[in-house]
């Protein structure tokens, strides 16, 4: 699955969500906290077999939506399920922790502060 392609946001229904109920509740934690802070806006979560990637999105007028900055975490049978961190395309961090995934997530869009 090409995670990178924009047309997801608009593919099927969720077929199922990697995250635990307790991960999920910490990314949405973290979105709030991003859309007050830096004037996120907008998400989609993007679903695949053994993927999920849960995206926070810019839409444009008129323009397809771009992906900003995202967390994934991807499940292999009988492994440890890996978390990648994405700044618009590029991946930032790839770990075996949730928490680490989290925090960097959490992190994306600062801006430095005035000194």
């Amino acid at each position: 699955m090409d995670w990178t392609s924009l047309d997801l946001l608009r593919a099927h229904a969720v077929e199922s969500i990697q995250f635990s109920p307790s991960q999920l509740r910490q990314v949405l934690s973290a979105y709030s906290e991003g859309v007050l802070r830096k004037g996120w806006k907008d998400y989609a979560i993007l679903s695949a077999t053994g993927q999920t990637q849960f995206a926070v999105v810019e839409r444009g007028a008129g323009d397809q939506p771009r992906i900003l900055f995202s967390i994934a975490r991807i499940s292999q049978p009988k492994k440890p399920a890996t978390y990648k961190v994405f700044e618009g395309e590029k991946p930032v961090l790839q770990t075996g922790s949730f928490l680490e995934a989290l925090t960097r997530f959490r992190h994306l869009g600062d801006r430095p502060r005035p000194v």
